[in-house]
């Protein structure tokens, strides 16, 4: 039997025989093209014609052009002291510490290079000033799921946990899945979440607190009152809920005005 035969159901058939892995297709074409593309950009070619040998649809056809015509794409692995970068296609990597002054130095070497994407994990919040900075540079800036990337990683081989090697999986990724950008609330949004939860884990505590007070006897009752009372006083501190609505209605206002 030939492959014209069953050309018409090879799709559905192929997605009957990965079902058991809970992705389609696509998933696995896109790891395939992008390992292909990696051992390429490693070996130091750059193709410009291609040609597609073998059965299937052609979608690997399809997606390796799609890696052929895209600009450099930049990967950053955040973690809380340092931010390690790399860029494909290339080998260049580079790293900075997570401050101030190193989001400062990545931003500026990111204008030198002008990249299509910039990709980096959630990681618990430690991205979030980075990611701004580089969005607020005016760079397309995708904050992805770990799981995903994770995920990712295996199906392309690349194991091994080292951030430079994590930074070129993410740098990888991007390129193979050309994530959706990820919108950047703007610096009065930021205050506003930071207050919400901090007001929250002072009430959480302030509970804890009146819950240990109603147990407690003797000597221990005195310190958990002061707590009490400092829990109290560093809610008014421009935590109190008069506070964050002043800031909620002044951001709402700013998100729903109409410029003329």
């Amino acid at each position: 039997m030939n492959f014209d035969e069953y050309a018409a159901d090879y799709d559905s058939a192929l997605d009957k025989g990965i079902a058991v892995s809970g992705e389609n297709k696509e998933y696995f074409s896109t790891a395939r093209i992008a390992w292909l593309w990696q051992c390429l950009q490693q070996s130091g070619e750059h193709p410009t014609r291609i040609m597609d040998f073998g059965c299937g649809t052609g979608s690997a056809s399809q997606g390796l052009l799609q890696f052929a015509s895209r600009g450099f794409v930049v990967g950053v692995d955040v973690s809380k002291k340092q931010l390690d970068v790399a860029l494909l296609p290339g080998n260049e990597a580079f790293a900075e510490v997570n401050d101030e002054a190193g989001i400062k130095a990545v931003v500026e070497r990111l204008l030198g290079i002008r990249p299509d994407l910039v990709v980096m994990e959630a990681t618990g919040g430690y991205e979030t000033a980075c990611a701004t900075a580089v969005s607020a540079a005016g760079f397309r800036t995708a904050v992805v799921n770990p799981r995903q990337v994770r995920a990712f990683a295996r199906a392309t081989g690349q194991l091994a946990k080292t951030d430079r090697i994590d930074a070129r999986v993410l740098a990888h990724f991007g390129a193979a899945i050309d994530p959706q950008v990820t919108p950047m609330a703007d610096e009065q949004t930021r205050e506003l979440q930071a207050m919400l939860v901090r007001r929250g884990q002072l009430v959480a505590m302030r509970t804890q607190e009146k819950n240990r007070l109603a147990m407690a006897v003797g000597a221990v009752r005195q310190p958990i009152k002061e707590h009490v009372a400092w829990l109290d006083k560093a809610q008014r501190a421009g935590l109190d809920a008069d506070s964050i609505e002043a800031l909620f209605m002044t951001t709402f206002r700013k998100a729903t005005e109409v410029t003329p």
